[in-house]
């Protein structure tokens, strides 16, 4: 099997970890004023907030929901990949020993 193929578990493992990481990176990257100190009264303000809240998870929901189709489809390419080799190794093993016996009488006699 290939060294990618055994990495793939790894990678599926750490997948939280590197949603978080990327979550973090993309946090450090907006700016520092991105912040809702408006002068507005403290009600519109909370709303606000909260509409900002709102919209925040719906995209966390989105990506998650993405994330989640990305690895389903990795899984099943990984099944097939894996069914491939199953079959790829027992046509070597079949055409191996056709060349055993091939050479067995070829030299044999």
């Amino acid at each position: 099997m290939s060294w990618w193929l055994k990495a793939v578990p790894l990678i599926l493992a750490n997948a939280p970890t590197l949603v978080d990481g990327a979550r973090k990176l993309l946090e450090k990257r907006r700016p520092a004023g991105n912040g809702t100190h408006g002068g507005g009264g403290e009600e519109g303000s909370v709303e606000h907030r909260l509409g900002l809240l709102e919209d925040r998870e719906r995209k966390m929901l989105e990506l998650i929901e993405s994330l989640a189709t990305s690895n389903q489809k990795m899984v099943e390419a990984i099944a097939v990949l894996r069914q491939r080799a199953r079959i790829s190794m027992g046509i070597s093993i079949v055409l191996l020993i056709g060349l055993v016996v091939a050479l067995v009488r070829a030299f044999g006699s």
